[in-house]
């Protein structure tokens, strides 16, 4: 069990409401109802009700189990970890919330190191979210500031910036879209980086997408406004090719203040291999069969 001990300096408050103040790893009054419940808060060395009221001088503990979640001992790729928060790439297929054992939330306890800061969250947690079928950088929190920062920070749309390449259908132009999704605000900018003939679907491109606000799926049905679908999108299309090779999307590039210290971090990774293999795929078809 971890255990963290608190003595009341005031009075008055009920025990779950000022558990939900006074410890960063509940920050929620919901959470410390159920923490009490559980057993987990105790009051003056009691197991406690939350309709108790608190005083000057109780003695509240909170004891947590080492493990909430069943961890999955899944190894991930690191590309930055402290105390506070942790960069992780998550790979295609995997979903980052779900009720079953195999999911990113799951392995975070495993492949990440625990951390010594008084607010550590019990079980670290991913602070945006990517689709289950889109492969990429993932930033993770592993302390109650850091958790509470950096949402601020992605709810502004300015602090955090996101870059992702994808490869599309057809050919389009340098570009961006304010078009809204589910009538809320949706804005992404896109630059191509290059078009290559393909003998599927004409011409296949590959293009770095920047986006300033995070709608579901935008990059996929802004790039469907375009005429030029992510490669692999069966949600959006239909009859398209490769439709069984999963999607050629991939979140590549995170900006981010760190939310503790404030200093900026940025964190780029190469042309993902799955893009870069279907790209020499086309060009070598092309090249052996003449087909243009």
């Amino acid at each position: 069990m971890n255990s963290v001990t608190h003595t009341v300096s005031t009075t008055g408050l009920r025990l779950d409401r000022h558990c939900s103040k006074c410890f960063p790893q509940v920050s929620s009054l919901k959470r410390a109802k159920k923490w009490i419940k559980n057993g987990w808060i105790t009051l003056n060395g009691k197991r406690a009700q939350t309709g108790w009221f608190v005083k000057m001088g109780d003695v509240i503990i909170l004891s947590l189990p080492n493990e909430i979640l069943p961890v999955w001992e899944k190894p991930l790729e690191k590309y930055w970890e402290d105390e506070h928060l942790a960069v992780v790439y998550k790979p295609a297929g995997m979903p980052v919330h779900s009720q079953e054992r195999r999911s990113l939330r799951h392995a975070l306890g495993f492949a990440l190191l625990p951390t010594q800061e008084m607010d550590a969250l019990i079980q670290f947690e991913p602070v945006h979210r990517l689709d289950m079928r889109t492969q990429g950088l993932m930033l993770i929190a592993k302390t109650a500031r850091a958790r509470a920062q950096l949402g601020l920070d992605f709810a502004d749309h300015v602090s955090i910036h996101k870059w992702y390449q994808c490869l599309v259908v057809g050919e389009l132009e340098d570009g961006e879209s304010h078009e809204p999704i589910d009538d809320k605000v949706a804005h992404s900018r896109w630059k191509v980086l290059e078009t290559v003939d393909s003998a599927f679907t004409g011409k296949v491109s590959l293009v770095e997408v920047q986006i300033f606000t995070g709608r579901t799926h935008q990059i996929r049905k802004h790039m469907l406004a375009q005429a030029t679908p992510v490669l692999g999108d069966d949600l959006y299309t239909t009859g398209r090719p490769l439709r069984n090779k999963g999607l050629f999307l991939c979140a590549m590039r995170l900006g981010f203040r760190h939310p503790v210290f404030g200093y900026q971090i940025e964190i780029e990774i190469p042309t993902p291999h799955k893009l870069q293999k279907r790209l020499e795929f086309e060009r070598k078809y092309i090249r052996e069969t003449g087909t243009s």
